[in-house]
């Protein structure tokens, strides 16, 4: 796991899974977020509305075995032994003070740790309670008959959707959001990056679970015009791969020629982004069929 976590960082870093486990998860779904050590005091209203399992990663500069390091490890048992807080799992990973920060890494850590059959994935920062619409649409969902990927927007059923939408899908989905953008890097941008992804990847079919969420403005900083053009470089790179990858997986007929047509078109944005050229939005899922 180390060896993993030191290809994907620049510096090396400790991990530390389950400081504090749910070692019963009393839901089928495990939400998983992220957030600084700095921002542990929002955690107990952000978890006020969701009544089932959490898997969260808590980022820290403390190196194990410091004072500070213990001051933490109180902190998060403090705060675990509150009622609202029996179906968290904590799991702790050390950086560096100026090491640049991966928030789809560390969601992606967070969903490994998960023990539940499906897992919503949650980019935003817990400063806000999660919203109670999120639960409800957990609670009534006919999980017997779910498969796939899910969205958990509304108005939109193709990318762009709202800057930070949560993702569902199974635990076991063989998807991992990309952690090659450091540059520029930020809650918002890093998302979608792996907004993006998910759409190429399904080839537009994504399933749509209608909640409310506020699209967030992308935050720009010294590095934000660097880190767009490194992704718009990125995606060319995944597009021309997953184009070779289709023509020799998916078998001559009028599935697959639809497809590449969808592709080609989603992947034809990424030029024109680059350039800076305002694009119309991507073709709806339903040109695919059903």
């Amino acid at each position: 796991m180390e060896q993993y976590l030191t290809r994907s960082l620049t510096t090396p870093i400790k991990l530390e899974p389950f400081v504090i486990s749910n070692k019963k998860p009393d839901s089928i779904v495990t939400i998983c977020a992220w957030l600084p050590d700095a921002e542990l005091p929002f955690l107990e209203k952000w978890i006020g509305n969701w009544h089932g399992s959490v898997s969260l990663l808590v980022t820290t500069a403390a190196m194990p075995g410091s004072s500070s390091h213990g001051k933490l490890l109180r902190t998060i048992r403090k705060l675990v032994s509150q009622a609202t807080m029996s179906g968290l799992s904590i799991h702790i990973i050390h950086v560096g003070e100026n090491q640049a920060g991966s928030p789809n890494l560390y969601l992606n850590l967070a969903r490994l740790f998960a023990l539940t059959d499906w897992t919503l994935l949650f980019p935003s920062d817990l400063s806000k309670p999660i919203s109670p619409k999120i639960y409800e649409s957990m609670v009534s969902m006919k999980w017997e008959t779910k498969r796939g990927i899910h969205f958990l927007a509304s108005g939109s059923d193709s990318y762009p959707f709202p800057t930070l939408s949560p993702l569902l899908l199974p635990t076991k989905q063989d998807f991992w959001c990309t952690e090659r953008i450091f540059i520029g890097v930020s809650r918002v941008s890093d998302w979608n990056e792996c907004l993006w992804q998910v759409s190429l990847e399904t080839v537009g079919k994504i399933h749509i679970v209608d909640v409310p969420i506020k699209d967030v403005p992308v935050e720009e900083n010294a590095g934000a015009e660097v880190g767009r053009r490194l992704s718009a470089r990125f995606r060319a790179e995944m597009c021309d791969t997953f184009l070779k990858q289709m023509t020799v997986v998916h078998p001559r007929g009028r599935y697959r020629e639809i497809a590449l047509d969808w592709v080609k078109s989603f992947c034809s944005k990424v030029r024109l982004c680059f350039f800076g050229v305002v694009h119309s939005t991507t073709p709806s899922r339903q040109s695919l069929g059903n």
